[in-house]
């Protein structure tokens, strides 16, 4: 018995179907999502582990249905290995030319955006970003000269006199800026220890094939109470790894892991 899923926004033709054709996994209509064990997968029924590259003439009802919506589909895997620091070592809010850093507020002079992506990190003393003098919360921004794919992110704490970040929101921008996308979310971040010590937080695997070309932090809280201290914001990533769709092929939903409850089944779609 398979475990049945929703086909489409609209279920009255599912229903329909499966009462005139007396239920059963042949009444179920092109499009149907099901999940069934490897072994046990019905005739006409695809599985969508990427094991199996539909071709648009055998299958012109799907590609109806689907067409290119699921096309070049993330690796994952691969896009993680290949991440690389986004962000080479700037010396001034606007150098190495391309790169523009800024900062909602800034304590004085020496502790300027930029140096939050320096590269330099460590004690007090080291190159960091403060806000002014009393303010808790505030946004860092870098913008890119291109747009890039983002895996993961480290932020390294300045310790000290000074507050590390503790309910934050990791954003992406599309448009230099005026519109912003939350990538990851964290709170309670506290307990950062000595100057120098940093955290890495992976996104999500859904969060893997935007490319943005602009990016925040974006602290609403922090651990402290003189101002917000950031020795290193650190942007790992690059353009996201595709996995090509063979030639007269078109994508299908990739749907490796099993549905809960149905250890070792494999989701299937109706083909026709």
């Amino acid at each position: 018995m398979p475990v049945i899923v929703y086909p489409q926004t609209n279920l009255t033709p599912v229903l329909n179907a499966i009462a005139q054709g007396g239920g059963g996994a042949a009444a179920l209509p092109p499009g149907y999502m099901a999940a069934y064990l490897p072994d046990a997968i019905p005739a006409g029924w695809i599985p969508l582990d990427n094991s199996q590259s539909p071709v648009i003439a055998d299958n012109p009802v799907l590609y109806a249905l689907f067409g290119d919506r699921y096309n070049n589909p993330v690796d994952e895997l691969t896009t993680r290995a290949q991440a690389a620091s986004l962000i080479p070592a700037m010396t001034a809010d606007n150098a190495p030319a391309g790169y523009v850093s800024s900062a909602s507020t800034v304590y004085a002079a020496g502790y300027e955006a930029y140096r939050a992506f320096d590269g330099t990190t460590g004690s007090d003393s080291a190159s960091n970003w403060i806000t002014a003098s009393g303010v808790m919360t505030g946004q860092l921004k870098i913008v890119l000269p291109a747009a890039q794919g983002l895996t993961k992110y480290a932020i390294v704490s300045r310790a000290g006199t000074g507050a590390e970040p503790k309910d934050f929101t990791l954003e992406g921008s599309t448009d230099g800026g005026s519109t912003w996308m939350v990538l990851d979310k964290r709170t309670g971040e506290v307990g950062w220890g000595d100057a120098g010590s940093s955290r890495t937080y992976e996104l999500d695997a859904s969060k893997l094939d935007g490319e943005y070309n602009a990016f925040r932090l974006n602290v609403t809280a922090s651990d402290g109470s003189t101002y917000l201290a950031i020795s290193q914001l650190i942007l790992y990533g690059g353009h996201p790894v595709i996995s090509q769709t063979p030639s007269g092929a078109f994508g299908l939903p990739n749907l490796k892991s099993s549905p809960a409850g149905f250890t070792g089944g494999v989701w299937c779609v109706k083909a026709g």
